[in-house]
Parts: structure tokens; sequence; C-alpha cells
């Protein structure tokens, strides 16, 4: 549990390790900083669901952060916990629970405000229910 709170983590990133010939990124002081903002939106005993927002843009960022703080995410088969992943997917999980919930981007040319909104998609949303998590 990350706690209700809202939690910056900024540790550096290491996006040029290898495992098995496969980039994989880990926090290493030779990487360069990233940030996120993590918070608890729910709780039950299995797993907790968290927001986060991206305040850098390093690849892998939101799932090493939350490993090093040992809260791997679910379905993650490169970063995550495999006996977690495997109760996870005994709740009907058959991928990364990963979602881009809002995506805020400045237009190249114009320089307009470009906001996006995606709803949670309902193979997530039964998971959820399954593993009696609400959202907001």
């Amino acid at each position: 549990d990350f706690g209700k709170r809202p939690r910056k983590i900024s540790k550096p990133l290491n996006t040029q390790a290898r495992r098995a010939g496969e980039r994989h990124v880990v926090v290493d002081q030779e990487g360069s900083y990233a940030s996120s903002i993590t918070r608890t939106m729910s709780t039950s005993k299995l797993a907790s669901l968290i927001e986060v927002k991206i305040l850098t843009g390093k690849t892998h960022q939101v799932r090493v952060h939350c490993l090093s703080e040992g809260h791997p995410l679910a379905g993650d088969t490169k970063y995550g916990n495999q006996q977690f992943n495997s109760n996870c997917r005994s709740f009907g999980l058959k991928r990364l629970f990963l979602h881009a919930a809002k995506l805020s981007l400045h237009h190249p040319v114009t320089k307009e405000k470009l906001d996006f909104e995606a709803p949670l998609d309902a193979d997530l949303r039964s998971v959820l229910e399954k593993l009696n998590l609400c959202i907001n």
C-alpha cells in the first residue's frame, strides 16, 4: 500500500541494462532520474489499485518505480511477481494491469493543449470487482 496521500517517487532508471539480450530497465545511479507521483485509490487483502501521475517519461517508468517500492504490477511478466500473476489470472486477468486513464499533451505546431480520457476496459473492471477493489 503506497498510502492514501500522494507520494513522489524519484529514482534514476537505467534503460540501457540488458537481461538475456533484452532491454530490462533497472533503478541504477548510472541512469537518468525519473519521477512519478503515486496515490492509493483502493486496497483489498490481495492487491491495491493505485493512480500514478508520470512527471517524466522514461521507458517502463511506472513498472520499475512500483517494483522498486515492493509493489509489482499485476500481470507484469517482465518485472512482476510470478506467483502474484498466477493468482491474478485466477481472477480473470489476462494481461498487464496498466491503463492510461488520462493523457495531456501540447500539439507540436499549434501548441494547443490536448486532453484525452479513456474509461477502464470491462476486462480490467471485472478483475477489480473480483479482487474487491473499487474505482471512483
